[in-house]
This record gives structure tokens, C-alpha cells and sequence, in this order.
């Protein structure tokens, strides 16, 4: 963000900038509070998700899914899901294997 400042991307949009510092300082501290523990716990969670899942009731789905899941929005009207947000520590995780994916 600092390079792109510097580069002028943010040059009529300070505020822009700001908030969204702001906003990475916040994720920050929310990831400081995880410890190495609880996200190793997420990874094993996630390594055996798919077999589990497959094999779960709709009521053990349903735990997965406040096990990983923060918020979900789904909008009745168009049938769409439109936000999906992870826990802390499953977070972390997505974010890393969407890296690995698109590297």
C-alpha cells in the first residue's frame, strides 16, 4: 500500500488510503490474538472437511458451519448467497491457499 501511495494511486483519494489502512491494522490485531495452536486447529479441520462433510447429517453440516463460519448471508428474495465471512482462524487459512492457488 506504502508503494502505491507513493505512486500517486492514491493521490485525490487520501481518505481511501486511510480507511483502508485502517483496515489492515484491524485484521492485524485480530490475527495477533490467534495463537499457532488454534490455527493448526483450523488446518486440521479444513485437511479433513470433505470427507467428513460427505458424510454428515444436515444438523452435523449445520456445526461445521458455525465451527468455521462468523457470518453468512444469504438473500431470500434472489436465492443468492451473498456474503460469506470465516472465523479468525479459518481466515487466515483461506487466505493462505487462495495465494497458493493463484501462485
Amino acid at each position: 500500500m506504502r508503494e502505491a501511495y507513493k505512486r500517486g494511486l492514491y493521490e485525490n483519494d487520501e481518505h481511501s488510503f486511510w480507511r483502508e489502512v485502517e483496515g489492515l491494522q484491524m485484521q492485524l490485531e485480530a490475527l495477533e490474538q490467534l495463537t499457532p495452536h488454534e490455527i493448526r486447529q483450523a488446518g486440521q479441520v479444513l485437511a479433513n472437511l470433505q470427507p467428513v462433510w460427505r458424510a454428515a447429517t444436515l444438523e452435523e453440516q449445520r456445526e461445521l458451519c458455525l465451527i468455521i463460519l462468523k457470518q453468512v448471508e444469504y438473500d431470500f428474495e434472489t436465492g443468492k448467497l451473498e456474503r460469506v465471512v470465516p472465523k479468525a482462524e479459518y481466515e487466515i487459512l483461506f487466505r493462505l491457499m487462495d495465494r497458493t492457488l493463484t501462485n
